[in-house]
């Protein structure tokens, strides 16, 4: 049946390989990940950013604030998606032009050991949360192929035996 299905008593440990199967339709569905290891060493500097104010009045145009920078080691070129996330009850939406984001955003994925984060990425203020996932290179996938439309079909990223989708670990 369609759903979500949890188990909270299965141990997920970084290394180790999980697989998915059932029958469907007469036809044995599978797929298997491995969890990759934690991100490590990750820093964010500064850890606060001020957003200018911009509108009508007199004077210039404000300051605009440097970029925070994100950092994390990376010897071995693994991929890892940077998500912000707004961590505060009621937070005030910065503003709806661009088409309102929600309280936080990702980024696209990437095999890189830093990112910068621009003022404009965030959609509300106070607090927020950075977090750092490791993701197995079949997620990469998923995130970087292009959208399938009528003028441009394109076979969908899967790791799934005999059917579609992604079945994929993460780790925070």
């Amino acid at each position: 049946a369609s759903g979500a299905y949890e188990n909270a008593s299965l141990p997920v440990i970084a290394g180790d390989s999980y697989e998915l199967s059932f029958m469907y339709n007469n036809a044995a569905i599978t797929a298997t990940t491995t969890v990759p290891d934690k991100p490590t060493n990750f820093a964010c500097t500064p850890l606060t950013l001020t957003i200018p104010t911009f509108g009508g009045g007199t004077g210039g145009p404000p300051t605009l604030p440097e970029p925070l920078k994100a950092t994390w080691d990376n010897p071995n070129g693994n991929y890892h998606l940077l998500a912000i996330k707004s961590v505060d009850a009621g937070a005030t939406e910065i503003s709806t032009f661009g088409g309102g984001q929600g309280p936080g955003f990702t980024n696209t994925p990437d095999q890189a050991d830093n990112k910068e984060i621009n003022f404009r990425a965030f959609t509300y203020y106070g607090r927020n949360a950075l977090i750092l996932y490791r993701i197995q290179p079949e997620l990469a996938v998923l995130y970087n192929s292009g959208g399938s439309n009528s003028q441009n079909l394109t076979t969908v990223p899967s790791n799934v035996s005999n059917g579609l989708g992604i079945f994929t670990a993460v780790n925070i």
